[in-house]
């Protein structure tokens, strides 16, 4: 196992503080909130936080495998060590929003089932309808995208 680097801690620190203010959408939209020009820009510009962290993920997954080559003997290993870093908190998630605040669509649709189907399979963000890749947990339409790093990453070998 490869020395950690807690430097990296702080950064992924501040990105998620970008991320998460970028979030507070009233105080984009409030006039005259008292919100400075560059508090605001800053709110409009929070998606390079997520963009940080798919880079520092991709540089701490390299990092980590370094000298380490990915087979077909091995690739199972490896993707299944990476799913359990994520996946029993998603599906953890998912389960109570699903429990408690979310209801079937009132028209009957399977679109329903539909979205569900690809929040499961953490494959939502691959869907070119915006209701499918913000549905349920809207966030982890970012894991989304990191499982399918964590995927092709293992095919460098």
């Amino acid at each position: 196992m490869r020395a950690p680097l807690p430097a990296l801690t702080s950064l992924r620190f501040f990105a998620a503080l970008f991320v998460f203010f970028s979030h507070l959408h009233f105080l984009k939209t409030t006039p005259n909130a008292g919100v400075s020009t560059l508090y605001s820009n800053v709110l409009y510009e929070g998606y390079l936080g997520v963009t940080f962290f798919f880079v520092l993920s991709g540089f701490i997954l390299s990092y980590a495998h370094a000298g380490k080559k990915i087979n077909r003997s091995n690739y199972a290993g490896y993707l299944s060590s990476r799913i359990a870093r994520i996946y029993p908190a998603h599906i953890l998630v998912l389960i109570l929003y699903v429990m408690f605040l979310i209801r079937p669509e009132p028209d009957g649709t399977l679109a329903y089932f539909v979205n569900l189907l690809f929040n499961v399979t953490l494959t939502q963000a691959f869907s070119p309808e915006a209701k499918t890749y913000f549905s349920f947990n809207a966030p982890t339409w970012s894991l989304s995208v990191e499982m399918f790093f964590y995927r092709v990453y293992g095919f460098n070998g």
